[in-house]
């Protein structure tokens, strides 16, 4: 279990203890000197103080972390967390509308969609006598739950701002609203208004000119100053700052629309946009160390390590690790290069020291060059170096299509190779020759085999292995490929795997199921750099965790980090190809996830398979050719795009039939029409009846709720307080009674 203390000080840089507990800079303001006060309260709790004045929940904004990641999640009041084998899970609720009216206080709701308009949060405003509060809600499995969805988040009204130019950026969904009801158009927020700017994902303002509206207080003005720096990160083409005119204290565009005489006429915003000077981001001191004046220290002797090595070692803080370039891509070090290189600085301080003349400086020089010839003082200078030759996660791998393979890095535009280059910051290795007149005969062969000849399949994976190439995206699906045993379907991803080398990496199928707990993990921070991703033998009846697969053949953004290393954004550039004997189970109805599935069936057995060494080593020994025949994949998709064959659309279509546990249901037992409602519970009874008889899987009454939600069969109340479905209703004798 994390330990909230432990977790908080991981964040914070510049840590020292101090008395019972630490000191550290302060993640909420330009901190120079530590002014943060940590301490462990008697709970187990963080305690966090800043003598600046910076708000708890500012701090913990700050690090992207919430108010409740400073408590333990349950303790025994000794600080020490009591014995449990899992987490209660958080409940579950049909809609956010039913959480609601468990609440004290009038609700509002702000939904908040992505880039394909799908629902993925929702904020509650509850307004009581005490004030107002605001609880974020997102689906998940079979309904809501009261917390931020995982990854970034979306921003308000996001849909809206597709064809804006000029994006104004304000604090809180109302006035949002406000702003768009007045014709304010492309008006937008982040969730949580100045808390947590740093969770949401600013790239749909890329190439936009945004102008920031801020409330006139502190915090808005703060909230001001980190926007404009994320959305300038994020490519803004400009970013501005403008203070309404006329606001009180605590004002906001509210305020400032309601005291005109005409909320639409809001010309006066316009023209303080364009009259307004760029933001510029606040200069930085920086500090030039003349040649050759190095101090005697771990920094001084961190200066000399970038003076000799700095073309060939960098630093990632995401990582937590340091990469070499060995020739061919800058490879993750496991402290072997970067070991051999302090011992370079060492062996440089003492060349110098020995040509000075005899004497104290000598004595003193040649001292401090022994010195570093320790293991303590070769961490020092590594730790001072990293900040020198740190490099933003983001930098490596960039170009989609770049593949990097043994001979050279191939351009998968022009299907040209060229020789290896540091500045194109490739992490990714491929182990094979791109060597342009290569076949593969016994590869064409085996597909032949395993897909029973037919053609239409044997192109759709071609076509699939040459997108999985690249480091694009857009195609937006998991290939899952189904059949019983020895049907080639392992023999094929484990050469697509070998194919693609540090490309390709495997996980374990589980980590594509629904399970307890927060599914940005290591395993997910695995996946920056890949371009395909195999998983294998999922359990029977496991359920495909239909949130994740969204998420992660989605497009979209996700944040995590890798073990001891700091948190990161990117966007996965994986294809998942799922093999399994036994189709997971998808309990969503939704196109969202169905559109995503391409379900390839291997039907054929094959009875007298050769040795997997035999078959290895015969296709490595095509491999080039097996490259030229993706590349040729990858010119088709380019052209034509992913098309499904019939039978790929066909095995998907009858999954999804078969995965439909209230199709059967509906059709044998209920009347839909415009005119019909019947009581949730009396549908409910007779689904169970029907489920029990026909011997299929029942889903929860929650479950069953949801899902008829999902078919756009809405709840309503009646008169006496039942809850009524509208356009469905129970057959007259319906055939699910006994």
């Amino acid at each position: 279990m994390s330990d909230p203390v432990e977790n908080l000080l991981e964040r914070l840089k510049g840590v020292v203890p101090r008395g019972k507990g630490w000191v550290a800079l302060c993640p909420a303001h330009d901190d120079k000197n530590p002014s943060l006060k940590i301490d462990r309260g008697r709970d187990g709790a963080a305690l966090i103080k800043c003598h600046a004045g910076c708000g708890a929940q500012e701090i913990v904004s700050a690090i992207e972390l919430k108010m409740s990641d400073l408590f333990m999640p349950f303790g025994n009041g000794n600080g020490r967390a009591a014995s449990r084998a899992q987490p209660k899970p958080k409940p579950v609720y049909a809609s956010p509308q039913v959480w609601a009216a468990r609440q004290e206080g009038i609700p509002t709701f702000y939904e908040y969609r992505n880039r394909d308009g799908e629902l993925v949060m929702v904020v509650a405003r509850l307004d009581t006598d005490d004030g107002k509060t605001f609880w974020p809600l997102h689906p998940s499995g079979d309904g809501w739950v009261v917390e931020d969805p995982p990854g970034p988040l979306t921003l308000y009204q996001l849909l809206g701002l597709a064809d804006a130019q000029r994006v104004f950026v304000v604090e809180g969904e109302k006035c949002v609203d406000a702003a768009t009801k007045a014709g304010l158009r492309g008006t937008t927020t982040s969730s949580h208004g100045s808390g947590s700017p740093y969770k949401t994902d600013w790239t749909p303002l890329a190439g936009k000119d945004v102008v920031i509206l801020p409330d006139n207080d502190k915090d808005g003005r703060k909230y001001a100053q980190r926007v404009a720096a994320l959305v300038t990160e994020a490519g803004a083409a400009s970013v501005k700052i403008i203070e309404l005119p006329g606001l009180l204290p605590k004002g906001d565009i509210v305020d400032y629309l309601a005291g005109l005489d005409d909320p639409s006429d809001y010309v006066e915003i316009l023209a303080l946009a364009d009259a307004a000077e760029p933001w510029v981001p606040p200069k930085k001191a920086v500090y030039e160390i003349p040649e050759g004046t190095y101090h005697r220290t771990d920094l001084g002797n961190a200066e000399w390590l970038r003076k000799l090595h700095a073309h060939d070692l960098c630093f990632s803080g995401h990582r937590n690790s340091w990469f070499a370039y060995d020739g061919k891509r800058w490879a993750h070090d496991l402290k072997r290069r970067v070991k051999q290189c302090t011992h370079d600085v060492a062996r440089q301080l003492f060349a110098d020291a020995v040509t000075l003349p005899e004497g104290e400086e000598r004595k003193v020089a040649m001292r401090w060059a022994l010195l570093t010839e320790a293991a303590f003082r070769a961490s020092g200078m590594l730790s001072q170096a990293e900040y020198m030759l740190g490099v933003d996660i983001d930098k490596f791998d960039a170009d989609p299509w770049a593949f990097n393979c043994d001979s050279g890095t191939i351009d998968l535009k022009t299907q040209t190779q060229r020789r290896h280059r540091r500045e194109d910051q490739i992490t990714k290795l491929a182990q094979v020759q791109f060597a342009p007149k290569a076949t593969c005969p016994k590869w064409l062969e085996f597909l032949n085999l395993v897909t029973d000849s037919n053609a239409d399949v044997v192109s759709f994976l071609q076509q699939a292995v040459g997108y999985s190439l690249s480091g694009c995206v857009d195609e937006r699906c998991i290939f899952v490929l189904y059949g019983t045993g020895r049907n080639g379907k392992s023999t094929f991803v484990d050469t697509v795997s070998e194919l693609l080398g540090e490309y390709a990496d495997t996980m374990r199928a589980e980590g594509l199921m629904q399970k307890r707990g927060d599914p940005i993990s290591n395993d997910v921070a695995r996946l920056k750099g890949l371009r395909f991703t195999a998983a294998s033998e999922a359990s029977e009846g496991a359920r495909l965790d239909e949130g994740l697969i969204k998420m992660l053949a989605g497009n979209d953004r996700v944040t995590a980090r890798f073990l001891y290393g700091e948190y990161f954004t990117f966007y996965p550039e994986c294809k998942l190809w799922l093999s399994t004997n036994h189709m997971p189970t998808i309990r969503g109805t939704d196109d969202a996830i169905w559109d995503r599935i391409r379900l390839v069936p291997f039907t054929v057995r094959i009875e007298k398979p050769l040795p997997r060494r035999q078959v290895t080593e015969m296709f490595r020994a095509e491999m080039s050719g097996i490259l030229n025949w993706a590349l040729k994949g990858f010119r088709m998709w380019q052209s034509g795009g992913l098309e499904m064959p019939a039978v790929i659309k066909d095995a998907v279509k009858e999954y999804r039939a078969v995965m439909d546990v209230l199709g059967g249901f509906l059709d044998e037992c209920c009347i839909v029409g415009r005119n019909e409602q019947g009581t949730f519970v009396e549908l409910y009874a007779a689904y169970k009846r029907w489920a029990e008889r026909t011997g299929e899987h029942t889903v929860t009454q929650r479950g069953f709720g949801t899902a008829l939600m999902e078919r756009g069969f809405q709840a309503r109340r009646g008169s006496q307080g039942k809850a009524y479905r509208i356009g469905l209703d129970l057959r007259t004798g319906d055939s699910s009674e006994p």
